[in-house]
């Protein structure tokens, strides 16, 4: 049960701070990237925009792992 709470707490927290971090405003000149993707928009990831096929494998095994640990839990 320590072993989940801790797998738990280590993939809430990527969520909550995304790793890179995230863009502060609105922008379409913001970064080197947003003229690529036409607009950054405050609150998404900056990883999301600059690697975004990695970030999205990054995002799945996260979210398995949360799941995985939730659902490891015995309630006895």
């Amino acid at each position: 049960m320590v072993a989940a709470t801790v797998v738990a707490t280590m993939t809430c927290q990527p969520v909550i701070s995304p790793p890179g971090g995230v863009w502060q405003e609105d922008t379409t000149t913001g970064g080197v990237y947003c003229p690529h993707y036409g607009f950054c928009e405050a609150g998404t990831s900056v990883v999301g925009y600059v690697w975004s096929p990695e970030y999205l494998k990054f995002i799945f095994m996260n979210s398995a792992s949360f799941f995985a640990s939730m659902c490891g839990v015995d309630s006895h």
